[in-house]
């Protein structure tokens, strides 16, 4: 695979982001194939890409594919904005054990296999779960 160099950015890099946490993952390296992100709005008049053009796959950063192998995380979030969940600030890992012992055998399954779930407002509060910082993990 050849990257064609941009004449005026060269390798023209940006970065991606992890869908779960919304770190920084990959430094991508676009290179002049940017005509479709100038259409999207990822890259400036001239071609250059924006520093951080957010989330292009649903693969997690490492530290999130620790914490699922440490158990479920759990996204607090409110009302869909565009077809997405408003993320609202709640992040926490659970062990499976536990969220097992709180939801339907059912749901469990399906959270189970993806490892992460989002959870409205409404439950979080009445799960008592924690909102930002928490030993480590991040706010989203």
């Amino acid at each position: 695979m050849n990257i064609q160099l941009h004449p005026k950015h060269g390798l023209n890099p940006t970065m991606d982001t992890c869908f779960y946490c919304g770190e920084a993952k990959n430094i991508l390296l676009v290179g002049n194939h940017t005509q479709r992100f100038k259409e999207e709005g990822l890259a400036d008049s001239t071609g250059r890409m924006n520093h951080q053009i957010g989330v292009t796959d649903m693969e997690p950063c490492s530290n999130c594919a620790k914490y699922m192998k440490q158990g479920i995380i759990l996204i607090s979030t409110k009302d869909e904005i565009n077809d997405e969940p408003y993320r609202t600030g709640g992040w926490v890992v659970i062990k499976e054990e536990a969220l097992k012992r709180m939801i339907n055998v059912e749901l469990f399954e399906q959270i189970r296999k993806k490892h992460f779930a989002f959870v409205p407002d409404v439950v979080w509060d009445k799960l008592g779960l924690p909102r930002g910082e928490v030993e480590g993990i991040p706010s989203s």
